[in-house]
């Protein structure tokens, strides 16, 4: 084992693949990591005009160090049989100690345009933003879209709200421009926006 692709008990593994869509891939993918004793814990698929791209993250359950070269090998066979393409990778013990969660939601729905994505996180990046998830919903025609952020802001007593407010303010702005008078949004700390998600889900019938 070589000892760049030595990875130890409970560390990170991963891949990423990509390609034409077709049925099984998933399931052959995830049988390659149960074979491996590697445990799934997060997964990312879309598929969009039949071109698909995943992302799977597992944990290492085995009970000693875990060759990444035996992950490479099988995910490999599989993209080799199914034609698509792989990358394998191992996240670095090192990453895990710069986890950030989410406290801060935001929500956009707006009319596409070119660019508007970066755009917006021009905007959120004056505030120091770290985006722990994104994920975006488009139409068929590619001409409107939803967007949702959990990001995380540096929580400070005194500029917390405050930059919410700020945010809030920032994307207001967008109204402003041609083309863009349909842009709606929202932006709430996790904390409330979990509790407005659990309205509907606790009234009474």
């Amino acid at each position: 084992m070589k000892e760049e692709d030595k990875v130890k008990q409970n560390q990170l593994v991963g891949s990423v693949s990509w390609g034409v869509n077709r049925t099984k891939i998933f399931f052959c993918l995830c049988q390659v990591y149960k074979r491996l004793g590697l445990d799934i814990i997060d997964v990312e698929s879309h598929v969009r005009e039949g071109w698909f791209s995943k992302m799977i993250i597992a944990r290492n359950k085995n009970p000693t160090d875990f060759d990444l070269a035996s992950l490479r090998s099988g995910i490999n066979k599989v993209s080799k049989q199914l034609d698509f393409q792989s990358k394998c990778f191992a996240v670095p013990e090192s990453a895990r100690t710069s986890d950030n969660e989410a406290n801060v939601v935001i929500v956009i729905q707006a009319d596409n345009r070119t660019g508007l994505l970066a755009e917006i996180l021009e905007v959120l990046d004056e505030f120091n933003v770290d985006i722990i998830d994104i994920k975006i919903f488009m139409d068929d025609k590619a001409s409107s879209f939803a967007l949702n952020l959990q990001v995380h802001i540096p929580i400070d007593e005194e500029g917390f709200f405050s930059d919410l407010q700020k945010i809030r303010q920032r994307l207001h702005g967008f109204r402003k421009q041609p083309g863009l008078e349909n842009f709606n949004y929202l932006v709430h700390s996790s904390e409330t926006f979990d509790f407005i998600e659990k309205i509907d889900y606790e009234r009474e019938v």
